[in-house]
């Protein structure tokens, strides 16, 4: 039977779930800024996955008890906004879609994700294959993925080929080397010889 008390003790402790999951969510985000001003170069994103758990689950305390879900998508689309900021890697950008996500924005998603092709296009164009395949799958582009895992492997089966040839030759020469050292010897025995050494 409907019991009005009960609905506003659940009310309560889903509120108070939802603050401190957005607290330890803070905590999270800052500890990954952090990271990121110490380390530019390594990026790791332990702290970016635990920021977005921690929405989640704020979202899921949400939910059933009909709150409003501003708070969570506005906190959404800044995290997503922060890690998209100057030219991130693959993964943060993969990060941001999913705050973005959370947050509904089909705008922020679509913008995501053309900088993750443009950013895709221009590590194609300096050589960084592996680097352009990751923005691109994270874009959702795989046909351009493909492609450029096709033309990886044709690299470096080129590559491969090159350095048998390059072996082959190698070994060649050192046949040929040895050959010489031993006719060398041969001249040089026999001129002993004929010199009485």
């Amino acid at each position: 039977q409907y019991n009005p008390a009960r609905l506003v003790e659940l009310q309560k402790t889903a509120a108070a779930n939802v603050e401190q999951a957005l607290v330890r969510e803070e905590e999270e985000f800052k500890k990954q800024e952090e990271e990121f001003k110490k380390q530019a170069f390594l990026m790791g994103t332990f702290h970016v996955g635990r920021s977005l758990y921690e929405l989640k689950l704020a979202m899921s305390w949400h939910e059933p008890m009909r709150f409003n879900k501003e708070k969570i998508y506005l906190r959404s689309k800044q995290r997503g906004d922060s890690l998209m900021k100057g030219s991130p890697a693959p993964g943060l950008i993969g990060f941001a879609l999913e705050y973005y996500k959370l947050a509904g924005d089909q705008g922020w998603i679509k913008q995501a994700k053309d900088v993750a092709n443009k950013l895709g296009d221009d590590a194609a164009k300096n050589g960084e294959i592996e680097q352009a395949r990751g923005y691109f799958r994270i874009a959702g582009n795989d046909p351009r993925a493909r492609e450029l895992g096709d033309l990886m492997a044709e690299r470096n089966k080129a590559l491969k080929e090159k350095w048998q040839k390059e072996t082959e030759k190698r070994e060649k020469e050192t046949h040929k080397d040895k050959q010489q050292q031993e006719q060398f010897k041969n001249e040089q025995n026999k001129l002993e010889k004929e010199l009485g050494l």
